[in-house]
């Protein structure tokens, strides 16, 4: 018939061979062991074959990663329920084990094994998939940190917003500033000659006013932010009248801002010019406008520099 394969009879009853058959088992058992071990493109080299058949090989050899299996450790209804009441108290624990590090922990548990595919399946079923982590600081969540959270939310409105203040500090360094991706030949390694040190830290100090005139106070330094600086900075802008008699200076809970060799310092130079020092909630940099500025500057900066 047209279209039809034909097949030399000879190398149909080769096929047909027993022994062959064993022989051509084993040898793909061989190419897909060394693949999961070393890579589909290591056992291609070794067995002088294209990595698609060695990944092939990789996909269906019998194993815990899925394709053919001598054993196949099939659960109740039941036992299925438990096993997703399982995994949901072990992922409350450490939702980001991969599949297989989440089998391993079943077996530990007394569980048979449960391959990675079939663990993927029943998350399916349980309507869980893999999201980006938000890493949330739960020192920000105390009680005491929640309730002044709520107190600092409803005292500051109170006060007019020319008088807010709003200082942070930052750090630029030109390794987190690079770009990290580049065009370049297919295959090859892609170097670029850096010839500035990319070691080099800038410390940002940024007063930011909510209205005009005196938008910004800034003072930058290369390699150094104590709280000396700190202390030194707060008395320039009061000298160049960026802090003035009134206004409300809102600063965070870092160190340099209440070390015990400047704190008794800075609160007298304030008192004496006027000033009331308020610190934000511990981890809240969404409430200091700074944060702001400085996300946008370095995003300038990775873009066009």
């Amino acid at each position: 018939r047209k279209g039809k394969r034909v097949i030399d009879p000879k190398r149909k009853r080769h096929r047909a061979d027993a022994g062959w058959r064993a022989l051509h088992k084993a040898h793909c058992e061989q190419i897909g062991a060394t693949a999961k071990e070393f890579g589909p493109t290591h056992a291609a080299k070794v067995f002088n074959t294209t990595p698609q058949r060695a990944f092939y090989h990789q996909k269906h050899s019998p194993g815990a990663w899925g394709g053919r299996r001598e054993e196949t450790c099939i659960l109740t209804c039941e036992q299925e329920a438990e096993l997703r009441e399982l995994l949901m108290v072990l992922c409350q624990a450490n939702a980001s084990l991969t599949y297989a590090e989440r089998a391993h922990e079943l077996r530990l548990h007394g569980w048979p094994e449960l391959s990675p595919s079939y663990l993927c399946r029943v998350f399916s079923s349980m309507n869980w998939t893999w999201k980006k982590v938000e890493r949330k600081q739960k020192h920000k969540f105390t009680e005491a940190n929640i309730t002044y959270y709520a107190h600092w939310k409803r005292e500051i409105p109170q006060y007019p917003w020319w008088n807010l203040k709003f200082a942070d500090e930052s750090h630029f360094r030109g390794k987190d500033l690079s770009r990290n991706r580049a065009l370049g030949p297919a295959g090859q390694r892609l170097y670029t000659v850096v010839h500035d040190s990319l070691d080099e830290v800038i410390s940002v100090s940024l007063l930011i006013n909510l209205v005009l005139p005196n938008p910004f106070g800034l003072d930058l330094r290369t390699n150094s932010n104590t709280q000396f600086d700190a202390l030194a900075w707060i008395q320039d802008q009061i000298a160049l009248h960026y802090l003035t008699r009134g206004d409300i200076l809102i600063l965070d809970n870092a160190a340099i801002h209440w070390a015990r060799s400047t704190c008794v310092e800075l609160s007298a130079l304030l008192d004496n010019n006027g000033i009331r020092l308020f610190f934000l909630p511990a981890y809240s940099p969404e409430l200091n406008p700074c944060e702001l500025v400085f996300a946008q500057v370095k995003a300038y900066l990775r873009r066009y520099c």
